[in-house]
């Protein structure tokens, strides 16, 4: 982490000549370089802790993809980041015997905090990784995904190649191990995939599941019949006959109403 050390580093740099200018033009006293040496040297031992402990800060909190996703992390590392900003500037001071260092907490906490604050900031709105963020494929709970819209085709295997299928044509679909066994008024083809896969593909208002096995075209069902059980058959106008699971009957009832 170079950037933090040189912005603070030119902070530092920046808070001495504000000094300087502040002795020469308000307070009329001489500047020299000793003067500049030991005001440098009074800007290092307010600040010059966090030249080294941002870098730190900041590779704790590069840990986390999101600020909402583990809320505690980043404030615990930005109120660890304070503590320990706040014993090296009272440690000096006790080490220096000066006995500021009740005064040196009441006034430095403050503008510590403020420093904290600024780097939870700077981390969440510029250096949070985005890239993951973008690329995370689980939704939380309660989110709705948008669905994926419907291709005019479907690529199937025919023969020793592939070919595009146009969905218009399609009857219905069967489940066969690894593979959907795609049916067309002429032919058969094979797709490599799941039902719900494919069945994400297909529009809603033409096809729907009737079993764990089917998905049918509106177009092509001829006839419905229902069994005490709860489930039935659904005959297809080419004389197919396919099973009606009771699970969806209730769905392929209002189906037909809409």
């Amino acid at each position: 982490m170079v950037a933090p050390m040189v912005g603070w580093g030119l902070y530092l740099v920046a808070l001495t000549c504000y000094c300087l200018v502040y002795k020469q033009v308000l307070l009329s006293s001489p500047v020299s370089w000793a003067v500049a040496w030991n005001t440098l040297g009074w800007a290092c031992r307010e600040w010059g802790a966090w030249l080294i402990l941002t870098p730190v800060a900041l590779r704790f909190l590069r840990r986390y993809n999101h600020a909402s996703d583990k809320s505690v992390e980043p404030w615990l590392g930005v109120a660890m980041l304070l503590v320990v900003a706040l014993v090296i500037r009272i440690s000096l001071d006790l080490m220096a015997k000066t006995g500021d260092e009740i005064a040196s907490l009441v006034i430095l906490f403050p503008r510590y905090l403020v420093a904290s604050l600024v780097v939870l900031l700077v981390w969440r709105f510029y250096l949070c990784p985005k890239a993951v963020r973008r690329t995370s494929t689980t939704p939380d709970a309660g989110e709705v995904t948008a669905p994926e819209q419907c291709p005019e085709s479907i690529l199937v295997n025919k023969g020793s190649g592939q070919t595009l299928l146009p969905i218009e044509q399609i009857q219905w679909l069967s489940a066969s191990g690894n593979y959907v066994e795609v049916h067309c008024e002429e032919a058969s083809y094979l797709v490599r995939s799941t039902m719900q896969q494919l069945q994400r593909k297909l529009p809603a208002d033409s096809f729907l599941r009737i079993h764990r096995s089917y998905i049918v075209n509106r177009e092509a069902i001829s006839q419905i019949t229902g069994r005490s059980s709860g489930g039935g058959e659904v005959l297809l106008k080419n004389g197919q006959t396919l099973a009606l699971s009771k699970k969806y009957r209730r769905e392929l009832q209002q189906f037909k109403l809409q």
